[in-house]
């Protein structure tokens, strides 16, 4: 019961955005990842190596950034890459925290 509730306010998040209603707000980007080692953002479920590319291409290189993510940052994504909702229903910005926290304690 409570993915369903997750899943309902995932798409109640995705309806506003669509309505508008998030303002839209492009993350921070760096000019390069940090040492030169990018993380392989792939190990977030939902992002492949085109999509990879893409965030690289925006400054995204690593875990940290997309666990930073607010709702105003990820609507400018959304909408950049055309999504419609796809971030917040794959738990982009929870899985990027996990892997913060395991390489963290690794």
């Amino acid at each position: 019961e409570r993915i369903f509730e997750q899943l309902e306010a995932a798409d109640q998040m995705a309806e506003a955005d669509v309505a508008h209603e998030i303002a839209r707000e492009r993350p921070l980007a760096m000019e390069r990842p940090v040492d030169g080692k990018p993380d392989d953002l792939t190990l977030i479920g939902g992002i492949g190596p085109k999509i990879q590319d893409v965030l690289n291409s925006l400054g995204i290189w690593h875990f940290d950034q997309i666990a930073e993510w607010t709702p105003e940052n990820i609507a400018w994504i959304d909408e950049y890459l055309s999504f419609a909702g796809r971030i917040t229903r794959e738990g982009w910005v929870e899985q990027a925290a996990v892997l913060v926290d395991e390489a963290a304690d690794a």
